[in-house]
């Protein structure tokens, strides 16, 4: 994900983000493509939602990357209402083009490299059946 929008993110919902020395998202980022912006910034604007509603603080988001095509979240911890709002960000992710946001599928390269991506992105990349 490009800086500018990264590092609004992390300006605007601090509270849900480990700043913890050992966490790689403070040694790497968001390590996903500008494509999936829109849909991060939704889950994490869902997470802060839910999170003033609650008495006790949220496990802590320490890690966003893609991993085989799909967008994968690590937490300091286990919540289940947390697991909600990221898995639907999850499903979005699923069938949005990780480089420009529209409408994708998930394709694999001849290296077995998958990846989420629109026909103009698709690289020469199969389509794979993700129904």
């Amino acid at each position: 994900m490009n800086r500018t929008q990264q590092d609004y993110l992390f300006r605007s919902f601090p509270e849900l983000f480990d700043a913890a020395n050992d966490a790689p998202i403070t040694q790497w980022g968001i390590e996903v493509q500008d494509g999936w912006y829109v849909i991060i910034a939704q889950m994490c604007s869902d997470l802060e939602a839910l999170q003033r509603t609650r008495q006790s603080a949220l496990p802590k988001i320490r890690q966003v990357k893609a991993k085989y095509g799909q967008l994968t979240v690590y937490l300091s911890a286990r919540d289940e209402a947390v697991d909600t709002i990221i898995g639907a960000a999850i499903e979005s992710c699923k069938r949005t083009c990780e480089i420009c946001g529209a409408r994708g599928t998930l394709r694999c390269t001849r290296n077995r490299w998958y990846f989420v991506a629109c026909s103009q992105h698709a690289d020469g990349a199969a389509s794979i059946n993700n129904s």
